[in-house]
């Protein structure tokens, strides 16, 4: 066989024809295997979110650019308008197929509105609601008129419950990223407890957008987790963002995402794109909106399986002046909670692919708080800390113009949700970097750090909250002896400075500025380090207005610092996308001079560092600075194919990105790869396949497309990493087209050292038609047929899987499950347990070929984006990562026995992942997933 099909890939897409079994698509969307499809412990029940659209009434006529159902007629609405209106709501959304919802969750409400659907729910049941308003806004006092309410003018969100118990009310305001914005304009989270299907339940409600800070989605969810305790949640509303949006990464459990819900389209399968091949659950859905899925439904994983969604449209002109927002209506059971979790994976150690290094899989939204220093590696380069919204605290190595994969230095339950602001310097005079933060409480706590990548246990410079009326801190030496001293903003604006002193503690205070000095300060707006290189410590101070202003501080010969003229960097910058959403100051390009790093409101997936000195901070003119982790670095590929495109005998890899433009990855060999451009973007629009191989029998590996209109064609390659921009069309088969083909993915299976392709169709048929040669295909030989094809087939991997020289068929199935079929020479043979249920769930590709030097080395694109390269061999003593895709957030911890032994060890799960180091010597590793319920998984065993 050539070495340019080592390489296989099952690279295509389509939507699947026939609608999923129940059971199946309950399977789907909770990631259970098959067999563990979830039962009705409780009541059926019923979500709906819309946006009511109450208070956009456009401009001065009531006209233009409006939504609401004031402008019918331009005029007020009459009280017969109005119960109209809510007449309509209630036939074309609260009863639209003769149910009624259990909970009702609406955004851009007045307060008549509100009492509006009151009425009409009190005709289906007893419903209570809580409410709560962003603004007074003078639209909203028509939709009181006949009747009397105090707060007419109040535009808000809603939650309504079939219940007769009191709902509390919970809520957050929502941190903006414009500091300036007015109190009364914050958009909040709602919440509120009560009994759904019999169950006790948190349920919020939020209307997001972009002018706060990452949409509030990790806020958001920091709150949510904190009220819910152990009850599920059911959490929807209008986010403002696209299914992929990285800021939705906190809610989704899949693809990209590290969040504990399933949102109720995930499984949707109808709705597909092209990012969705291969996965049984994708970031999709039906439009609820004019083309955009604005609008969404959340349970919790482990605890709310979705068995139905509908997008509704009202009628145009009925509900809204103008078409606006869709009610999105989700219908759930909830899990038995004996349900095992599924079986965990193992992975070898591996590797990031891509040209430059991975964006971390946490993204950098969510970050709060931002510090550099000397924490790990025992040197002197500086590295990043970051404080996230979760309340888990991140390290990040620094490597010389890169950062390291990030490690998690504390989470949530030890104490660092409650932090007003984190700094770092070396306080404790042992010249190792410290972290210090201030709680909200006004207590200061210092954590010494080592420089190995730990911190240890706490100490207070100051009696407990003696900084309560603290706006802001920072660190810097100011004093001249070596140690940090602490810089204070007061509410009032003044600026102190607390020299630091060895062993901790803090001197008295130095008064450095009149009151209302630091009144314009952005929160969390000073930093310090040495800007001008002039060797001493500058003060950073970012406003409120988007200007960023250093003062150099100078020590006189006792020690005293004295503040030198403003010195501005950055003139003020007024649009709200153009502020930082964190900033910090240290040296992370490596040249032993402070830069600052910045992230941008509008960039969740880079930090910028800017050499200082600077005159101005260009968002478009940062430098690179590239992080490694386990990554969403192909996230936004949809195909990802392996061969070798330019005959050196190592497998490259091509990956077409959602945009219409593909890529190729040389490979050096080493598993590195060499990233460049790919043919021109017409070749690769609407691709339903790609697939790798000499198709043209000249020794060069050549690409085959498959498109949306049922066509296949054959691109020959030129041997050096490109293809002729001529194609060759592939005939159709008899009777009909390619249009119907679920999948077709490339091999060798008759023997003659040629490669094939192979077609799954819809129906289940899977057929093999032979390459004879200037892209042309011999007559069909029919591998599986009707009751005994691949029907509930996901995906098909084409490679040597028992390097007997022959191509084998790897498929998954919806279960997560995969099986081993083995190429005989003259088709495929019989199949073989090849991965057990669940650990699969999460392949979106898989790819075989050389790309370490190795025979069979592996690279999987997994649903949250990481593309990972697993070496064919690796030791058992070495760290193993284990991953669990049954929910995440259901999995407490893992345990894990060595051989026949019956000691079990147990690992704790962190986003449904951890760490396993196995001791030298053992022949196989036995690992479970165990839930919160202490409900154990089946056994994965390590090596196989």
């Amino acid at each position: 066989m050539n070495s340019s099909v080592r390489g296989r890939t099952f690279m295509s897409m389509t939507r699947r024809l026939s609608a999923l079994a129940a059971a199946l698509l309950i399977a789907a969307i909770g990631l259970v295997g098959a067999g563990e499809a979830a039962m009705a412990a409780d009541t059926p029940f019923r979500v709906i979110s819309y946006n009511a659209c109450g208070s956009n009434t456009g401009g001065a006529d009531r006209k233009d650019y409006a939504c609401s159902f004031l402008n019918v007629h331009d005029r007020a609405p009459s009280v017969a308008d109005l119960n109209t209106w809510a007449t309509r709501l209630k036939s074309q959304i609260l009863t639209e197929d003769g149910k009624a919802p259990d909970v009702l969750m609406l955004q851009e409400l007045c307060a008549g509105q509100r009492e509006l659907i009151r009425e009409q729910l009190a005709t289906l049941g007893t419903y209570r609601v809580v409410f709560h308003s962003v603004r007074n806004h003078g639209a909203c006092a028509p939709w009181a008129n006949g009747r009397t309410l105090t707060d007419s003018k109040a535009d808000g969100t809603a939650i309504f419950v079939r219940t007769g118990a009191a709902l509390p009310r919970l809520s957050e305001e929502l941190t903006e990223i414009d500091p300036t914005v007015s109190p009364e304009l914050r958009r909040h989270l709602l919440c509120t407890t009560a009994a759904v299907g019999g169950r006790d339940s948190l349920i919020c409600n939020l209307h997001a957008g972009p002018s706060l800070h990452d949409e509030g989605a990790p806020q958001a969810m920091a709150a949510i987790k904190r009220w819910a305790g152990n009850r599920p949640v059911i959490f929807g509303g209008d986010l403002n963002a696209d299914p992929f949006d990285p800021n939705l990464n906190v809610y989704y459990g899949i693809e990209g995402g590290t969040g504990p819900f399933t949102e109720v389209d995930q499984a949707n399968e109808p709705y597909f794109n092209s990012r969705c091949f291969a996965l049984a659950a994708c970031r999709s859905g039906p439009d609820t909106m004019a083309g955009r899925k604005f609008d969404y439904l959340f349970g919790t994983s482990t605890a709310i399986s979705w068995t139905g969604s509908k997008s509704i449209k009202p009628v145009t002109g009925s509900l809204t002046y103008e078409d606006d927002h869709f009610a999105l209506r989700g219908d759930a059971i909830w899990k038995d909670e004996t349900t095992l979790p599924a079986v965990p994976y193992l992975e070898v150690p591996s590797t990031g692919v891509h040209d430059a290094g991975l964006t971390d899989s946490l993204n950098w939204t969510g970050v709060r708080d931002a510090t550099i220093g000397r924490f790990t590696g025992g040197d002197d380069r500086d590295d990043l800390i970051v404080r996230r919204w979760s309340g888990d605290v991140h390290l990040y190595p620094g490597t010389g113009g890169r950062l390291g994969a990030a490690t998690l230095l504390r989470t949530a339950d030890t104490g660092w949700t409650d932090v007003k602001r984190m700094v770092s310097g070396e306080f404790t005079g042992d010249g190792d970097d410290d972290v210090m933060i201030l709680r909200s409480s006004g207590t200061i706590d210092v954590y010494p750090g080592d420089n190995a990548g730990g911190l240890g246990a706490p100490t207070q410079p100051r009696a407990a909250n003696f900084f309560s009326d603290a706006a802001d801190i920072t660190a810097g030496e100011f004093t001249g002896d070596g140690i940090a001293d602490l810089a204070v903003q007061w509410t009032s604006g003044r600026l102190f400075i607390y020299p630091g002193q060895p062993g901790g503690a803090l001197g008295g205070s130095i008064n450095m500025s009149d009151a209302g000095f630091l009144s314009a300060a952005a929160p969390k707006g000073m930093m310090t380090g040495d800007i001008d290189h002039d060797g001493r410590t500058d003060l950073v101070v970012r406003r409120k207005d988007g200007s960023l202003v250093a003062y150099p501080v100078t020590p006189t010969s006792t020690g005293t610092p004295v503040l030198g003229a403003a010195d501005e960097l950055q003139p003020a910058t007024p649009a709200a996308l153009q502020r930082p959403l964190f900033e910090a100051v240290g040296d992370l390009t490596g040249d032993r001079n402070d830069d600052l790093i910045v992230r941008w409101a509008d960039d969740s997936t880079r930090l910028n560092p800017y050499p200082a000195p600077a005159t101005s901070i260009n968002p478009d003119q940062e430098l690179d600075l590239a992080t490694a982790g386990h990554g969403i670095g192909m996230f936004t590929a949809t195909h990802l194919a392996g061969g070798d495109l330019d005959g050196d005998g190592d497998t490259d890899l091509m990956m077409r990105q959602r945009w219409d433009n593909a890529q190729v990855l040389l490979a050096n060999g080493d598993g590195t790869f060499v990233k460049r451009d790919f043919g021109p973007k017409e070749f690769w629009t609407k691709v339903l396949s790609l697939v790798i191989g000499d198709y043209t029998r000249d020794g060069k590996a050549d690409v085959v497309v498959r498109r949306t209109d049922g066509v296949i064609s054959v691109y020959p390659g030129d041997g050096a990493g490109g293809v002729s921009a001529t194609a060759v069309t592939v005939a159709n088969p008899a009777g009909g087209g390619w249009a119907a083909a679920e999948e077709v993915v490339g091999g060798e299976f008759t023997g003659d050292a040629h490669e094939d392709l192979v077609v799954r169709w819809a129906n289940g048929d899977v057929h093999l038609f032979p390459n004879t040669g200037a892209g042309r295909l011999g007559t069909r030989v029919v591998l599986r047929e009707g009751q005994a094809g691949w029907g509930d087939a996901l995906s098909m991997t084409v490679a040597d899987f028992t390097a007997d020289s022959r191509d084998d068929i790897l498929v998954r199935w919806h279960s997560g499950r995969g099986f081993l079929y083995p190429g005989t020479g003259a088709g495929i043979g019989g199949s073989s347990e090849y991965r057990p249920i669940g650990a699969l769930n999460a392949a979106a590709a898989i790819v075989t070929g050389s790309f370490t030097g190795g025979t069979t080395d592996t690279v999987v694109k997994w649903s949250d984006g990481s593309v990972r390269l697993y070496p064919a061999t690796t030791a058992t003593s070495e760290v193993l990562n284990v991953r669990s895709f049954d929910g995440q957030s259901g999995v407490s911890h893992f345990e894990y026995a060595a051989d026949a032994g019956s000691t079990w060890t147990r690992v704790p799960a962190h986003f449904g992942a951890a760490r396993i180091t196995p001791a030298s010597g053992i022949r196989q590793l036995r690992v479970v997933a165990v839930d919160k319920a202490g409900n154990r998984s089946a056994e994965a065993v390590f090596p196989r």
